[in-house]
Order: C-alpha cells, then sequence, then structure tokens
C-alpha cells in the first residue's frame, strides 16, 4: 500500500510536468495468482504479519518455526522492504541476519532501498547500502538516486552518491540533471556535478 501511495505521488509529479511517469499502472490491482495464495497461507503468513504489526519479538518466533526471511510475493511486497518502508532497523536488522535477500525485487523491479528512499527512510537506507544492497537497481526506469533526486531529499541523494549510486543512468530517458533542475534544487545540482567531475 505505501508503495502504490508513493507511486501516486510521483504520478502526480508527472501531471505537474515534473517527471514522465509512463510505466503501465493497471497490473498493481492484479488478482494474485494461485501460487500466491499459497504462499500467503503457507507458514510464511505469521512473519508477514509480525512485519507488518512491527513485532520483533513474533517475527522472530515465526522465523525460528521456519518461516522464510524472503516471505512476501510480487504484488504485496517481501517483508525487508515492508520493515525498511516503515523505518523498522531492528526488524531490518532481524530478516538481513536470517539470511533476507538485500536486493529482491517485487513488481517493476522495487527494491527495499527503493521503498526506504521513496518512504524518506534515511536511516533505513544506511543500514540496506551498509549491507551492500544495491544503489543501481532499476525499477519503472528509475535507479534509487533518481528517486532521492525527484523527491528532492538532499540527504539521501548524498548519502547514495557516498555509495556508488550511478549519476549518469537517465530516469526513464531524462538526465538526472534536468529532473533537479525540474525541481528548483540548486543543491541536488550541485551534488549530481560535484560527483560526475570527481568520477
Amino acid at each position: 500500500m505505501n508503495r502504490q501511495l508513493h507511486r501516486i505521488g510521483l504520478s502526480a509529479l508527472l501531471t505537474l510536468g515534473v517527471i514522465a511517469w509512463n510505466q503501465p499502472q493497471s497490473h498493481l490491482f492484479a488478482q494474485p495468482s494461485l501460487l500466491t495464495i499459497a504462499q500467503t497461507v503457507s507458514g510464511d503468513q505469521p512473519l508477514i504479519d509480525a512485519v507488518n504489526a512491527g513485532d520483533v519479538q513474533l517475527a522472530t518466533e515465526a522465523l525460528n518455526q521456519g518461516a522464510s526471511p524472503n516471505a512476501g510475493d510480487p504484488y504485496n511486497g517481501y517483508v525487508l522492504s515492508m520493515a525498511a518502508t516503515r523505518g523498522n532497523l531492528e526488524m531490518m536488522q532481524l530478516l538481513i541476519d536470517r539470511g533476507a535477500n538485500i536486493n529482491i525485487q517485487a513488481d517493476e523491479g522495487y527494491s527495499p532501498l527503493m521503498e526506504a528512499v521513496l518512504s524518506g527512510q534515511i536511516e533505513a537506507v544506511k543500514l540496506l547500502l551498509n549491507h551492500d544492497a544495491n544503489p543501481n537497481l532499476v525499477a519503472a526506469g528509475m535507479t534509487p538516486l533518481a528517486m532521492a533526486v525527484t523527491t528532492g531529499d538532499e540527504a539521501l541523494v548524498q548519502l547514495l552518491l557516498d555509495h556508488g549510486a550511478d549519476t549518469q543512468q537517465s530516469s526513464q530517458g531524462r538526465d538526472l540533471l534536468d529532473l533537479a533542475a525540474a525541481q528548483g534544487n540548486e543543491t541536488v545540482i550541485h551534488l549530481i556535478q560535484r560527483a560526475r567531475a570527481s568520477r
């Protein structure tokens, strides 16, 4: 749900001419497959419920009982992404310690790092990057850096640059400097220019 709300926000920016949001959205509301339903009623559901409730103790018990640290599905998201969206660092660390895929991608390619960026959860972003999350994955034509530029979050832009985010990757065919200029954010423009000059 949080990811859908963020997409609605980005789509609103498109209406204002800030970004081009050309990816089809209809499948966001697609009915889950039989496989997804089977996963939901499996032993993973207690972990999903615990993560959504932010209950680390219950999550630990679910994992001890055999739930997968990669529980979830492409349409509703995976537990690490759920925890990242909420900025629940203790939950994230538990899942990572139990073997969660740091770069697991849901529909359109959204990763835990992207979810944390879109939610403005800088501490969650730091945690993921410190565990080697890939800052250059692409979802819906955008990288985590492009998402941070679009939201105008200067601290997140700097953090991603410090961890090797590629300033040359376009965002849905647009240069990052164009995105920053559309936001009128001189600080972000300067950060990108400085990063490009140093590489």
